[in-house]
């Protein structure tokens, strides 16, 4: 039992630098598209191509970022009963 709680801190452990990374991707495509979409700039100098491929990116990263804090809140669960 106690071998199986180490195997499943370790995936805990992955899975917390994983999620870490996503909020750091998170981060930096919310910031890009907000520059990208700059209110003060003119309506021909908007990369829209460039914003709406970023905002699919954004969405796909919250989907995984979704999924991965209930695998965590899983594990924690069976780590702490």
């Amino acid at each position: 039992m106690m071998t199986e709680k180490i195997k499943f801190q370790g995936r805990l452990a992955n899975k917390q630098l994983a999620k870490k990374q996503l909020i750091l991707k998170i981060e930096g495509l919310v910031l890009s598209i907000r520059d990208i979409l700059d209110p003060f700039a003119g309506i021909l100098s908007l990369k829209t191509d460039i914003a709406a491929e970023q905002s699919i990116q954004l969405a796909e990263a919250v989907r995984d970022y979704t999924s991965l804090q209930s695998e965590i809140t899983e594990l924690e669960s069976y780590i702490n009963a």
